[in-house]
């Protein structure tokens, strides 16, 4: 019985965690939670913040390169 439980468990952390992952909204509020700012853009279930896009432009300027239409 216990594994029953187990297996239903598993499968309903799966299938949140990839409705999640799907959500903006949620990684908004991570984004927020651990530093990353706002959500910029979601690529491939992935999260580009304003800390990433401001590491990008500090990389961009130390290398003497200009960013290209970034505000």
């Amino acid at each position: 019985m216990k594994w029953i439980v187990a297996v239903i468990s598993i499968g309903v952390g799966v299938l949140t965690g990839e409705f999640i992952a799907r959500v903006p909204a949620a990684h908004e509020a991570a984004g927020r939670i651990f530093g990353g700012g706002h959500l910029i853009a979601l690529v491939d279930r992935n999260g580009i913040f304003e800390a990433d896009l401001k590491g990008f432009c500090a990389q961009k300027e130390k290398r003497g390169t200009a960013p290209h239409a970034i505000p």
